[in-house]
């Protein structure tokens, strides 16, 4: 193999298997382990302002005030319930945004567990709590 061929080719696998290696235990853990590894990320990477008292890490309160606000900011009629149309308006031009797709019918149905046809407060804080829980590793309180 001539030197002019051999040494991007290394170059090339070599970074290919350097490149691997981090992901390579989070492939082996379970899913929720990627889950919240993931989610530890986000927060490093972008979601500090859910950390409003600057302390490295979310608490509980942080993240149920985060979630009043999105709540309150969803619920465009001021009802108390988010509807799929609210639910639609509010993630509209947001796809493709961190956490954010295009699977809202699948989400309100699923939040809807009275299955009214909407999301009541009761039901988002549920959910909000259940999601504070899972990403909770060591269930300190804190998200960090």
């Amino acid at each position: 193999m001539s030197n002019k061929l051999a040494k991007p080719l290394a170059i090339v696998i070599g970074t290919g298997l350097i490149g691997s290696l981090p992901l390579s235990p989070l492939s082996a853990a379970s899913p929720a382990f990627r889950i919240n590894v993931l989610a530890g990320y986000s927060l490093a990477a972008g979601s500090s302002r859910l950390d409003t008292d600057k302390d490295g890490k979310v608490s509980k309160a942080e993240w149920k005030a985060r979630g009043d606000q999105m709540f309150g900011e969803m619920d465009a009629d001021r009802d108390g319930a988010i509807s799929q149309d609210e639910w639609d308006a509010w993630h509209s031009g947001k796809e493709g945004a961190c956490g954010v797709d295009k699977r809202g019918t699948r989400i309100v149905s699923k939040l809807d567990t009275d299955k009214d046809g909407q999301i009541s407060r009761a039901e988002w804080n549920a959910h909000t709590e259940a999601s504070f829980d899972g990403k909770d590793i060591d269930h300190d309180g804190f998200i960090d």
